[in-house]
This record gives C-alpha cells, structure tokens and sequence, in this order.
C-alpha cells in the first residue's frame, strides 16, 4: 500500500457544517441490517450493494462504510437512511467503485441536500488523522468515519466517532457501530483502542481524481509534472504525488466475519491535482478479467469525466496500457 500520512487544509472546518464545541455528538443509530440478533430488520438489509454493473451482495454484509456515511450526513440536517443514500449512490455512475464506496460522491450528496462538504481524502491513523478527529467531532460537531481495519480477517471495517470518552481509565472514541453485534460496541474499545485511518471532510472547494480497478491489475498514475503514484510494472511502489493515496480496498462480511468481502479494488485518490494531462498506466497482475476507472472532478469536485473499461487482457504481457486524461474539459480516456 502507498498511503500518504498528508494532506492539506484537513483543519479548515467552516461554512454551515454545525458547531457547538460539544465533544459527544447525540447522532442517530443505523444498521445495516441484523445479523446477529433477531428482531425487526431494517428494509434496508437486503437490498444490493455497490455498483450496479456487477453483484457485491447486500447493505446488510457489505454496507459499513455507506451506512456510517448516512449516520454522518443525518447528523449534518439531511434526512437520509442507508436505504436512501445506497439507491442514490447506485444511480450515479461514481457511486461506487465496483463494492468500494466512492466518497468524493458521498460529499456531492451532501452538496445536493444543502450542506457544503468536499471530500479530502484519507489520513493513515497518526498525529495528523488524530488532530483531525478532534477537530471535526469537538469543536465543528461533524462525526468522523473510521476504518477499524477488520473483524478477525483482513479487510475494512467502519464505524462513525461521535465523541470522546474514557474506559478504564483510557481515553477513547465513542462510537456508532452500524453492525448490529450480540453485544453493541460503543467504542473504540471493541477494536482493541485503534483505528486504521479517518474519512476527510470539510467545506473547503478542491478538485479531485479517483482511479482504480479491479485487483486483477495495478494501476500507475502519472500527473503533469512527471510525479507517480501507485505500482510500477516491476511491483515497486510510488508515492511522489501530494494529497494522494494508493490502496487496495475491500469491505469484510458483516454477517461472516474474516471469511468473506468485497472483491479487492486498487483505488488511487488525488485531492487538489494540477491542471494538465494525466497518464494512467494499468499492469495485469492476475487471472481472468479486469475492469478499470477513472472518474475526474472539478474545483467544485462536479463530476467532469467518469471512464470505465472492462477487458480480458493477456495476463503474460507486463506491458503499461497507457490512458490520458485532463480534468478540463472531461477526460477523453484512450
């Protein structure tokens, strides 16, 4: 993984996002469904989830991320629940990147229902992610979506911080988990005190690209100044690109957990690029075929291009496919 630990103006917090310096944020609880205990189920829980173009199971195993970013957006005065928020982002063509939430259009649902939110990008757990977390929940009351990084396997998880609290004598983060466990897990203490990283959202305009695909490939991402981000051909990793990221993400089954999840994505993100052409150069690394995005976003992350392409390449060849792209106009992918 290529994970830059930076990424700027995370502090500037304003607009019409709430605030009132309250550090324990009274936010309504969804699930995404009820697994594990019995009861009245969400109409929710079985609904599809991800991108439409393919079949990532249902809200109820796979929608963590989605259903704490609905958590996060009711809190901010828009009146959505999971099931609302997963039709919407399965009607866009960026909502998801195959079973990978898209949050650049996370923001734009924000946007859409009066509430000025831009997506920033991703901060590694650290001193930045934890200036960050403060900030957004204590003094602008906006709660934070955290990737607890598994449930006993190796894929994501993700719950929304609501507050600041202590147990036994420690200083945590409380929690809405939309995981409807046996026992409810209220803070981060249920995730031995971690987190693997923060979702970034403030009101501050910046541009954005979103480039992935499946894990069948990787993916090398060059922007106008010759800067890299991703994986090379010989398996290297770059990282030369500010305000980026390069990972590869999948969301575990909630209601089995460590022994399902989505299908690995590589997803490289750039907060603020630069003007200019962009080079996305794409690596068979696996059997069988793949499918690849570009979605690019102007100064007021407006979708300005969105490319998808499915193909079965020849696995043998480690030769670069070779796409450009300018955020203005729309891209041109080629």
């Amino acid at each position: 993984m290529v994970d830059n630990d930076t990424n700027n103006n995370y502090a500037s917090l304003s607009a019409n996002l709430q605030s009132d310096n309250n550090c324990n944020l009274n936010v309504t609880l969804y699930k995404q469904g009820l697994p594990h205990l019995t009861g009245a189920s969400p109409s929710w829980e079985d609904d599809a989830y991800g991108n439409p173009s393919g079949s990532y199971g249902t809200v109820a195993q796979y929608g963590c991320a989605m259903t704490s970013s609905a958590m996060m957006l009711n809190h901010q005065g828009i009146a959505v629940d999971p099931g609302q928020l997963n039709t919407w982002l399965r009607s866009q063509a960026d909502g998801y990147k195959g079973g990978a939430l898209n949050w650049v259009a996370v923001a734009r649902y924000a946007r859409e229902h009066g509430v000025n939110l831009y997506y920033h990008g991703k901060l590694a757990s650290g001193t930045s992610a934890d200036s960050y977390l403060s900030q957004a929940v204590c003094d602008l009351s906006l709660p934070v979506v955290l990737d607890v990084s598994g449930l006993g396997g190796t894929s994501s998880h993700f719950v929304l911080a609501t507050g600041q609290t202590e147990v036994s004598g420690q200083q945590t983060w409380a929690i809405n988990d939309p995981v409807n466990w046996a026992s409810p897990r209220t803070t981060l203490q249920a995730y031995s005190f971690q987190y693997s990283s923060v979702r970034v959202f403030n009101a501050v305009q910046q541009g954005a690209i979103v480039a992935g695909g499946t894990d069948t490939i990787q993916v090398l991402v060059t922007d106008p100044l010759g800067r890299r981000l991703g994986v090379r051909a010989d398996g290297s990793t770059v990282s030369e690109i500010p305000n980026a990221t390069y990972s590869t993400e999948s969301i575990d089954d909630d209601n089995n957990p460590g022994e399902d999840s989505t299908p690995p994505e590589r997803v490289a993100e750039i907060i603020e690029p630069i003007d200019g052409t962009y080079i996305v150069q794409i690596f068979g690394v696996g059997a069988g075929d793949y499918r690849m995005h570009f979605f690019s976003y102007d100064d007021e992350q407006n979708p300005n291009g969105t490319d998808v392409f499915e193909e079965r390449p020849d696995r043998d060849q480690r030769e670069p496919s070779s796409s450009t792209t300018s955020r203005h106009p729309a891209p041109a992918l080629r």
